[in-house]
């Protein structure tokens, strides 16, 4: 009875350790903006030394939730130059694939074919310093209001430190304003499978381990 409790007992660790496995660290961290930048900070970079600089700044004009957000004001566009965003580092498994999926909203005051922006998008392990860093991911003013934007990448960081940011790039020479909100960043750790192999294997070691015992205990009965 005390050697079958404990393969069992074995057979459950084995059968956790493989769930623990397969169950993969899964986090979404959500930023509405209500009282400030919620740990999201501020970037900009154009190649021209010269025309205005496009600033964020927190809001309580409009919001896709409530009444906040962050408004991007994209400067006076000189150069058709420029990329502003807000960026947030994330803590994740070191040295361990995870897929990062950036999801958020953008407020166009109108509709439009013509003289369109970039939205931009980056996830890295390097902190994004210039608009070569971000891919371009749609345009605004597809429609008037609120229109959703995604990314995603898998990243391994060695450090355990990821970097996501989101955007938007000027394309032509005027002023223009924007607004981000209900900004949701997902990491979820890819579990090697090596290691549920390994714990796979394992088990079929203790069952047939757990077989030859009984049929050793039933001969000698």
């Amino acid at each position: 009875m005390t050697r079958h409790y404990a393969l069992a007992c074995a057979a459950a660790i084995v059968l956790m350790i493989v769930a623990a496995s397969k169950a993969t660290q899964a986090e979404t961290f959500v930023s509405d903006f209500e009282t400030g930048f919620d740990g999201w900070q501020q970037q900009w970079h154009k190649e021209s030394p010269t025309g205005t600089d496009g600033v964020v700044s927190h809001t309580t004009e409009r919001g896709y939730l409530d009444g906040a957000s962050l408004e991007f004001d994209m400067g006076d566009g000189f150069g058709d130059d420029g990329t502003l965003w807000i960026e947030r580092q994330f803590a994740v498994p070191a040295g361990v694939p995870t897929q990062i999926d950036l999801a958020f909203h953008l407020f166009n005051e109108f509709q439009s074919d013509f003289n369109t922006f970039q939205v931009k998008a980056a996830i890295s392990t390097g902190n994004p310093d210039v608009q070569a860093d971000f891919t371009t991911i749609g345009e605004t003013d597809s429609a008037a209001g609120w229109v959703p934007f995604m990314f995603g990448d898998t990243i391994t960081s060695p450090s355990g430190q990821v970097w996501v940011a989101a955007g938007i790039r000027v394309a032509w020479e005027t002023p223009r304003v924007y607004w981000i909100d209900h900004v949701a960043v997902s990491t979820t750790a890819i579990p090697e499978p090596s290691a549920a192999a390994t714990a796979l294997k394992g088990l079929a070691g203790i069952a047939l381990a757990s077989r030859r015992f009984r049929r050793r205990s039933n001969r000698s009965a």
